[in-house]
């Protein structure tokens, strides 16, 4: 047996351990088959890709959110208080760390809503490190690591594409989340790392407050450690919240929690719509994830992880029934599924290695099982994405343009459906189409309140998105009930209409 030339005192230098995520190619070994998987699997990330990342410079919105972050963004950065005043007719109904970062970058750059654009792409990528990081940690494989990044990467862009490259804080939550779970999982018996999650823990929630699945996870994985662990981690926690939330009502107005407190109808139907769709997307994942907990007694470290997948899921059930949720609220269960599924591909690779083309085998599984439905998509996407490409890109772009120009160019209050076009127009934000619309579902507001805004025509120019292809009648929209549509048709005349958006100015004698 060969060794290894002894060291200074006779002591002979072992060979470290080799990393099973990248172990020589051995007769049996499956190399060959993970090179294979991760070129196949990066081709299919570039298709579904490349789009949403040519529309991030582009000047028109992607959705109606973007409008009310750019407006907070600009207060933030130009040293304006987000929650200055009393919510009313529009709520910044997020906390402050999003405004206050893009708002300053923002400000360097020039386009505050493009700024927002790159950092939530950069926060989308964030959070594949981490994630990749994390069963890296647990799985002591670094291809592991690898599939759950590309997982992730790869099924957002399937199954929400709208989501990557989007000027919104949730990916940015989910990333700073996602870090304070790696530093707890990283070194759970050392307290600065227990601290350094807790903090960002802290930060994630003041970036979007319903980002509770990880530190939960956490403080439940805590409650079988001893005490002190426990009381550390809490009292950092505690502590950092604390500053954050002084900090908040110091710098940025009195009324944080009123605009927090953005009254919404709550939907049932809505929970069962959105999960039927989120698990039909991530079906064979969720299943293999299951399975994988369900076999085995003992998680070890990887309980944290177990926790993580089992409360986001139930989370995001109870957060997609209120008024305006989104299948964004399933980011952090569909995180947590890609990092327990790759967890679970070597009992796969046990499976798949008796049978007669072993690599063959397990290519074919690292490839379709988790990936089939995002596979299914291409057929519809590629055409789709050449197409707004070369035509959507420049037509809404020179729509967006000539509709906020219009507005810009009529004095007075103006009511924007599409919120960035005020924006870009430079009218302030007075209204808020949705928080008015649920203020109104809720009783909020009184119907009477807001139909005097239309009967004294307050506002000189109303945009809404009214697509061409719709009949012009006074009929109950999304976010405008029937009686202000029908005092809308009888104060106002439509100026003009483009392809996506009609325009309203004052009927004479106004």
């Amino acid at each position: 047996m060969k060794r290894n030339p002894p060291g200074p005192a006779g002591v002979t230098h072992q060979s470290p351990p080799a990393d099973p995520g990248f172990a020589a190619a051995a007769p049996g070994d499956m190399g060959t088959a993970w090179r294979a998987a991760f070129c196949l699997l990066a081709v299919l990330l570039l298709l579904l890709l490349w789009f949403p990342l040519a529309r991030i410079p582009a000047h028109y919105t992607i959705t109606m959110n973007e409008g009310i972050n750019a407006y907070y963004e600009h207060v933030a950065g130009s040293g304006g208080k987000v929650y200055g005043h009393p919510p009313k007719y529009e709520y910044a109904n997020y906390p402050p760390v999003f405004f206050h970062l893009i708002g300053w970058l923002g400000s360097v750059t020039g386009d505050i809503n493009v700024t927002g654009r790159w950092v939530s792409l950069l926060a989308y990528l964030a959070i594949a490190v981490f994630a990749s990081l994390i069963v890296h940690r647990l799985g002591n494989s670094r291809r592991l690591g690898a599939y759950a990044g590309l997982c992730w990467l790869i099924w957002l862009c399937a199954f929400d594409p709208g989501r990557v490259g989007f000027n919104d804080m949730h990916l940015l939550g989910v990333a700073v989340s996602l870090a304070g779970l790696y530093c707890f999982v990283c070194h759970p018996e050392q307290t600065r790392w227990l601290c350094a999650s807790a903090a960002l823990f802290a930060v994630s929630l003041f970036t979007k407050q319903s980002l509770v699945a990880f530190p939960a996870a956490v403080a439940l994985q805590l409650l079988a450690a001893p005490r002190k662990r426990l009381a550390i981690w809490l009292a950092t926690a505690i502590a950092a919240c604390s500053i954050l939330l002084l900090l908040t009502l110091a710098v940025d107005g009195r009324y944080f929690f009123d605009h927090l407190m953005l009254p919404r109808m709550y939907y049932p139907a809505d929970i069962v719509n959105s999960l039927s769709t989120y698990l039909y997307f991530i079906q064979a994942a969720f299943v293999v994830a299951w399975i994988w907990i369900l076999r085995h007694g003992e998680f070890g470290p990887s309980r944290v992880l177990v926790l993580a997948f089992v409360v986001a899921h139930a989370l995001a059930t109870f957060l997609l029934g209120w008024a305006g949720a989104s299948l964004n609220h399933l980011t952090e269960a569909m995180v947590a599924t890609a990092m327990m599924a790759a967890l679970a591909i070597p009992a796969a690779e046990r499976i798949v290695r008796g049978s007669p083309f072993p690599r063959a085998g397990f290519t074919l599984l690292l490839t379709l099982p988790f990936f089939l439905t995002s596979i299914l998509v291409l057929p519809q996407r590629i055409p789709s994405d050449l197409s707004r490409y070369a035509r959507e890109i420049p037509e809404s772009e020179a729509e967006f343009a000539y509709v906020s120009k219009f507005v810009s160019a009529q004095p007075g209050p103006a009511l924007c459906e599409t919120l960035l076009l005020c924006y870009a127009a430079g009218k302030p934000e007075e209204y808020d189409s949705f928080a008015v619309d649920e203020a109104l579902r809720t009783g909020k507001l009184p119907m009477a309140e807001i139909l005097q805004l239309l009967e004294t025509r307050h506002f000189r120019v109303i945009q809404m998105e009214f697509p061409a292809a719709q009949p012009m009648q006074a009929t109950p929209r999304i976010r405008f009930p029937g009686p202000f549509m029908r005092l809308l048709f009888a104060k106002y005349k439509l100026a003009f209409r483009t392809k996506w958006y009609a325009v309203f100015i004052p009927n004479q004698g106004s």
